[in-house]
């Protein structure tokens, strides 16, 4: 019982050394951000993925997939306020002379214009631009031809 005790103890006193020399690891976890992120993932499935779903074929998406989109707006060096007010304007006026994605619209034409709350936007556009997206299992293949020319 003795050396389980002691290296109990000992356990202890290392993870508390490491802690007092990297201080981030005693972060206290803000609990308003995990709401928020919660809330603005919830906005973003019910209003975004509904039509740029990863869930679909590329044969049957009727919009491009949110990691072409985020990746077409983050190949473009935005800072996060770039990124949020080009993305903010399209989505509250969409226009074929504003998209980023000239190709998708092409092929799916201008997204129709929705009636997001400025709030709920807000949290959306901070959620899509902070948040990795999964890439749909026929992304590459979509990317090669598109590099060799091919069309759909």
């Amino acid at each position: 019982m003795r050396i389980f005790a002691l290296t109990v103890t000992t356990f202890l006193f290392f993870v508390l050394q490491s802690c007092q020399k990297n201080p981030e690891k005693l972060k206290v976890i803000d609990d308003s951000s995990i709401q928020q992120d919660a809330v603005a993932k919830a906005l973003f499935d019910q209003k975004c993925q509904v039509c740029h779903n990863l869930g679909k074929t590329e044969k049957t998406i009727i919009a491009p997939p949110f990691y072409a989109v985020r990746m077409m707006y983050m190949k473009s060096s935005m800072d996060k306020a770039d990124f949020v007010s080009t993305m903010t304007d399209y989505v509250n006026q969409p226009d074929s002379t504003k998209s980023m994605m000239k190709p998708a619209v092409k092929r799916f034409g201008v997204m129709p214009k929705q009636a997001f709350k400025p709030e709920e936007l807000a949290l959306i556009i901070d959620y899509l631009y902070r948040t990795e997206m999964i890439k749909p299992d026929w992304f590459d293949t979509h990317a090669a031809m598109h590099r060799k020319g091919l069309k759909h």
